[in-house]
């Protein structure tokens, strides 16, 4: 069994140190942490549909947490910071106030303790301010969180760029399981993008190509929906990396298609789908972008038409407005009336031209359907009070 960085690291302490029991803390890791990050190692990409063993993973947190209850020594303060963090681990805690109760009486106790720190973070008002404390005493949860919230606001908090950068590096470097480096990459990159630094954002957009083998994946049909799930997931779009992945790939797969006389595979066309949704509302750091929208639409334009199926005309249609997209999805239901994604889009679309009374007729002829794409009961109901003409916001929600 193949251990994380972290484990080894404590393991070695213990050697060095002659006290492979001594830290409950470094305990809970092992028997927490370490299994739950070790079940994540199958996954290759964010969004990886491997399955994952979360029970097993779990066991070992569990006979841990039973093991110190049972103890019938009062535990020290770092056995009950231990036991804290084992239960929160696995959603022991459902109040905050339940939460919150337990971490301030140990971090009275314990008020120099970085873990027990950073979890008082998420009880203070100023949150931010104790996780820069924290994560100068290195704790990189503390650091990932930072980054995290830099992300999302895209405001520095007074922190250094090459601070957080260094973070993200650290980050990067000690990566667990796939997601949290490619989270670490999408970091990296933002802030070397926002500072101008068009080396470094470079740099980590080949790091990541090269570490994952993104330009050299198989897209043979055993393996092509992996493989389009890699090179065209929203990680590449946050990264600017779809112009060199994701849209070649695309590109070369419909070549292939119209080589053989056929219509484009249906996987492919779902892509095609999601990266339209990229490109039209943008990522978590940057906005739409048109340019890839036209490329991408050429593609489907300048197939031969005699080829274009119902799921061809739908996804055509979703590189269109929402005043424009009614037409070619009519077609696309013409088509094929079995296409239930088309039924639904078509549906969604016409609620946004406030055709509403032919939405409604749509939906209740989806619920009785099985298994349809969209939650069509949900969508029904919000229309209730909707009238003729009334134009709204997307009412389908996924299934």
């Amino acid at each position: 069994m193949t251990m994380t960085k972290r484990a080894v690291a404590g393991l070695l302490c213990a050697l060095a140190c002659g006290t492979p029991a001594a830290d409950p803390v470094e305990e809970y890791r092992q028997a927490c942490e370490a299994p739950h990050f070790e079940a994540l190692s199958v996954e290759t990409h964010p969004f990886d549909r491997r399955p994952i063993d979360w029970a097993g993973a779990e066991k070992p947190c569990r006979e841990f947490i039973q093991r110190l209850e049972a103890d019938p020594a009062a535990p020290s303060d770092e056995t009950r910071l231990a036991l804290y963090l084992a239960k929160a681990w696995l959603g022991g805690y459902s109040e905050d106030e339940e939460r919150c109760a337990e971490v301030g009486a140990i971090v009275e106790r314990l008020p120099d303790n970085a873990d027990a720190l950073f979890e008082w973070a998420y009880c203070v008002d100023d949150r931010i301010a104790l996780l820069k404390e924290v994560a100068q005493m290195g704790h990189p949860d503390a650091r990932s969180h930072l980054l995290s919230s830099v992300k999302h606001t895209g405001d520095y908090y007074g922190i250094p760029p090459k601070t957080l950068a260094g973070y993200a590096e650290e980050m990067y470097e000690n990566a667990e399981y796939a997601s949290r480096r490619y989270e670490a990459a999408v970091f990296a990159y933002k802030i070397a993008v926002d500072t101008g630094d068009r080396d470094a954002a470079k740099a980590i957009q080949t790091r990541l190509v090269r570490d994952h083998g993104l330009d050299s994946l198989d897209y043979a049909p055993a393996h092509r929906d992996e493989s389009l799930d890699r090179s065209c997931g929203v990680h590449m779009f946050v990264m600017d990396l779809e112009k060199d992945l994701c849209i070649p790939a695309l590109e070369a797969l419909v070549a292939e298609a119209a080589l053989a006389g056929e219509a484009i595979p249906p996987d492919v066309l779902l892509h095609m789908e999601d990266a339209f949704e990229h490109f039209e509302y943008g990522t978590w750091s940057n906005g739409p972008k048109p340019r890839g929208t036209a490329r991408l639409a050429a593609i489907l334009d300048f197939y031969p038409m005699p080829l274009w199926s119902s799921e061809h005309l739908r996804v055509r249609a979703k590189a269109k407005g929402w005043a424009d997209r009614v037409a070619g999805l009519r077609r696309a239901v013409e088509t094929d009336p079995g296409n239930l994604r088309a039924r639904c889009d078509l549906a969604e679309a016409l609620v946004f031209n406030g055709a509403v009374d032919e939405a409604a007729s749509l939906y209740k002829g989806l619920m009785a359907a099985e298994h349809p794409p969209c939650r069509a009961g949900d969508a029904l109901g919000r229309l209730a009070n909707r009238t003729a003409g009334e134009t709204m916001e997307m009412v389908t929600v996924g299934p």
